[in-house]
């Protein structure tokens, strides 16, 4: 992707323009604030919540991961009105961000099932190794802003997962009985 850099710290890429004001960091197409965090940073505060909580922590993950994916499937470019093209622009940025790589997804709203396909996510990369699939948070958004472009309560579950050795991270998507 390439990037361009203008005076006064505006960045311009393909797809999005961040502005920056004073010490703060805006995505125009957002009207967001942006926070950069690395990986420690985040592995730092991952562990710190799973030795605090314990399994319970991936359940709250699960529901934050949902509950963003509400927020940015309802609050984020809204003014693309056709929700599959939405949805497909959040896919887009948030691999566009460093959280992950799409490499497929599809959901059949007849059979009311579907998958996606992720890797480089940033949640496996964070708790790696583990017994287990992590990606709690990931499957919550997945399921929201996927049930919302399909208007349909959906919930995810990761079968494969990069933190436990698997090549990707593999999501099952399925509407809620």
């Amino acid at each position: 992707m390439k990037t361009v850099v203008k005076s006064k710290g505006s960045i311009v890429t393909r797809d999005f323009h961040f502005q920056r004001h004073n010490s703060l960091l805006f995505i125009e197409e957002m009207g967001e604030r942006a926070v950069v965090f690395t990986l420690k940073n985040l592995r730092n505060f991952a562990r710190t919540y799973l030795e605090i909580h314990g399994d319970e922590f991936f359940y709250i993950e699960y529901e934050r991961g949902f509950r963003l994916g509400l927020l940015r499937f309802n609050n984020t470019f809204s003014r693309i009105k056709d929700p599959i093209k939405r949805l497909e622009k959040i896919l887009k940025f948030s691999e566009w961000t460093g959280a992950w790589q799409v490499v497929e997804w599809s959901f059949n709203s007849k059979t009311k099932k579907g998958y996606a396909i992720i890797k480089n996510s940033y949640w496996a990369e964070v708790l790696k190794p583990f017994d287990r699939p992590v990606c709690h948070n990931l499957a919550g958004y997945l399921a929201a802003i996927i049930g919302s472009a399909y208007g349909m309560e959906l919930e995810a579950e990761e079968v494969e997962c990069e933190a436990k050795g698997d090549e990707r991270c593999y999501f099952i998507i399925h509407a809620i009985d």
